[in-house]
């Protein structure tokens, strides 16, 4: 726990002044003349992924050890000069931390902890012992490699994740590799999740995003003793929680702040392909940029358009080193004819697996199994929770497609292109209505890619959250005492049901993980060897970390040359 307190300081501090830097920095590029109001999440979260791009570029070149770890520092120490010199570091930094009141930094506190001692222990994923493990090891050592797909089909599963995980492991420095960061996006998500417990005050209203932040706790709750594993799914629905809570917050014609959004969705499809519909996000600025023009046009739309394309390349050109595909498992986008290219049949096969896997199937031949042959048994497959959240979703897919018609009927023929008028109170703003659009779309591309609850949660707990937030609204002035009732009831039932999984979950063994945090599991292997090369197998299991590299099968693969940095091609493997 203590290690896991000292990344996540490394982390706060790290993150919120490369992510205030940048911030600052693209503001610049635009010509807006205001930061965004104070948020330190949005700085970490903005951060993250500047971290995150950083090490995928840097693992192009090389291992991402201690030198990227210290360059890296160094680039937050300019980060700070730069933001000193802009005036825009301790002012706004201490008059915010006045502001809170004592309880608030008590609570911040006991959330920091909860969430370390968390981080430090429970269950590592089956996932993690087969192939994170080893892909981070990979990038800790090596970077990039040619080909590391041909070793084992899991390790083209490229993640931004993993470079991440790899720049704050401090393999280089402890020789056992730390992976607390998935926990510390958990943390910032549960910051953000906390800003529910407003809707109790006098002053204070019950906004859609409120709902979202309810759903949000819930899935931090799950993933609780879960976290300490590097999943990248666990990167993604934290992040995209936050995107989502944050556009519903953020005015429509607030085109910096949205754009800001819109390129850290990028940041999050990087991290898995699921999130890819978020994207949407970014319609909004480019609509409001062309249409009021409060911006310079040209010099916006390229600073952000660059930044995306700035973010995701390096994501592109690793799928290609690591497989020879542009995105993998996708053969049907084949550009590049190189050497360590995976056999299109077995990428294809590999697609299929993961879409039958999330249907609840292993038989890969059942991938073109009809709709109505699979979605039953799927459906009674989850949890009764999520089965709620899926009916609520299917009815607000109804609710929301009815009341757009309606809108469309009211507003025939106005002259507001925005659907608004004096004498009709809408009971979504144009841009809920589009941010569910947006969750409805992420929902069916998930659901038709690999309906896996844990690669979509975010979508359809999203979607149950916002037609929860419409359903409420029914009530009129009465639905802030609606939302707080089924507010305490959900927090009362879920508290009771998290506390017995923690006490019949847990070990007893309560100090275990005080100073360090709980280390990858790894297996017994074998070893082989490839051209002179040591390599492991642990006859189709997970392998872990330590025996590196390995994979849960002997490889039938050769070296591109002279040793594992090289890359690798497919067998026959040399006498």
């Amino acid at each position: 726990m203590i290690s896991v307190l000292l990344i996540f300081g490394i982390l706060f501090f790290t993150t919120y002044f490369t992510g205030r830097g940048a911030v600052v920095l693209l503001r610049r590029f635009v010509g807006v003349k205001k930061t965004p109001s104070f948020d330190a999440i949005l700085f970490c979260e903005t951060g993250m992924m500047a971290a995150g791009v950083y090490a995928q570029w840097f693992s192009l070149f090389h291992g991402v050890g201690a030198g990227a770890f210290f360059l890296y520092l160094i680039l937050t120490i300019l980060s700070v000069l730069f933001l000193r010199n802009a005036g825009e570091v301790t002012g706004s930094f201490r008059e915010r931390m006045k502001k809170i009141p004592a309880k608030g930094k008590i609570l911040v506190c006991v959330v920091i902890a909860f969430y370390a001692y968390g981080t430090a222990r429970g269950y590592i994923h089956t996932d993690t012992t087969l192939y994170h493990a080893q892909s981070i090891h990979w990038i800790e050592s090596f970077g990039s490699v040619k080909g590391l797909a041909l070793l084992h089909n899991r390790f083209g599963y490229n993640s931004a994740s993993f470079a991440l995980s790899a720049l704050f492991s401090f393999s280089w420095l402890t020789g056992r590799s730390f992976h607390a960061v998935a926990g510390f996006c958990a943390l910032l998500l549960m910051l953000e999740c906390l800003k529910v417990f407003r809707a109790f005050g006098k002053a204070s209203s019950v906004r859609a995003a409120d709902f979202v932040r309810a759903a949000g706790i819930y899935y931090l709750l799950n993933i609780y003793d879960e976290m300490v594993s590097p999943a990248s799914d666990y990167f993604m629905v934290c992040t995209a929680f936050y995107l989502l809570i944050r556009a519903l917050e953020t005015e429509e014609d607030d085109v910096f702040s949205f754009g800001i959004l819109g390129i850290l969705t990028v940041w999050c499809a990087t991290v898995k392909l699921s999130a890819a519909p978020l994207a949407l996000l970014l319609c909004v600025p480019v609509c409001f940029l062309f249409r009021e023009k409060q911006l310079p046009v040209a010099r916006t739309f390229l600073s952000f358009a660059g930044s995306g394309l700035f973010i995701g390349l390096p994501f592109l050109i690793r799928n290609v080193l690591l497989t020879g595909y542009l995105l993998y498992p996708y053969p049907a986008i084949d550009l590049f004819s190189v050497p360590w290219k995976i056999d299109p049949g077995y990428a294809l096969s590999d697609q299929r697996e993961i879409m039958v896997w999330g249907r609840g199937y292993t038989d890969v031949y059942r991938y073109d199994a009809p709709l109505s042959e699979w979605a039953g048994d799927w459906f009674f497959s989850q949890s009764r929770i999520d089965q709620a959240a899926l009916l609520l979703t299917i009815a607000g897919a109804g609710l929301f497609l009815g009341y757009l018609l309606y809108r469309l009927f009211v507003f025939a023929g106005k002259k507001d292109s925005r659907m608004t008028h004096p004498g009709v109170t809408p009971m979504l703003s144009g841009k809920e209505i589009f941010l569910s659009a947006v969750v409805l779309a992420g929902t069916l591309f998930w659901f038709r890619a690999a309906p896996l609850m844990r690669y979509g949660c975010v979508y359809v707990y999203t979607a149950a959250a916002l037609t929860a937030a419409f359903l409420c609204r029914l009530f009129g002035r009465h639905q802030k005492a609606v939302f707080c009732a089924g507010l305490l009831f959900f927090l009362l039932g879920k508290g009771i049901l998290f506390t017995g999984e923690c006490i019949r979950t847990f070990p007893q063994d309560g100090s275990a993980f005080l100073l360090l945090q709980k280390d990858y599991v790894d297996a017994p292997c074998v070893s082989y060897e490839i051209d002179g090369e040591t390599f492991y197998h642990a006859n189709g299991a997970g392998t872990g970390y330590v025996a590196f590299p390995s994979s849960p099968f002997p490889a039938d693969i050769r070296l591109l040359g002279e040793d594992l940095s090289d890359g690798f091609l497919p067998g026959p493997v040399s006498e």
